[in-house]
């Protein structure tokens, strides 16, 4: 399990930990040395504030939820918004990200027009 793992990455004790999982510290101290193993409910409140799956809380090889623990508010409520459009949209995104960062717009109109082409043909 990577509970001692995630909890030294945000900086917290068993303490704190306990109070978010709504368990005592031993508890906690049990959990990170394998003697017991979380419930269910206990493994969401867990991967939930971790912004990690439960899969990659028990150690199990899947990767780690994006890390937003270094983003501002406003960056995570347009990831948010990402999470709801389709792949075309996404697309447009990226392509807006991009030409903001280089502070091309006309690259990114030209982008922007290609991929609408390419759209309207049938390719991608």
């Amino acid at each position: 399990m990577k509970l001692k793992e995630l909890r030294k990455q945000h900086n917290l004790t068993q303490t704190d930990v306990s109070k978010i999982a709504n368990k005592n510290q031993k508890t906690i101290a049990n959990y990170e040395s394998g003697e017991t193993q979380p419930d269910f409910a206990t493994l969401i409140k867990l991967a939930n504030y971790f912004n990690v799956t439960i899969d990659y809380l028990l150690d199990h090889k899947s990767s780690k939820v994006f890390d937003t623990s270094g983003c501002t508010q406003a960056q995570i409520e347009v990831m948010q918004q990402i999470q709801g459009l389709d792949d075309f949209q996404v697309e447009r995104v990226k392509a807006f990200i991009k030409g903001m960062q280089s502070g091309s717009q006309e690259a990114l109109l030209r982008q922007q027009i290609e991929e609408l082409k390419k759209r309207k043909n049938g390719t991608n």
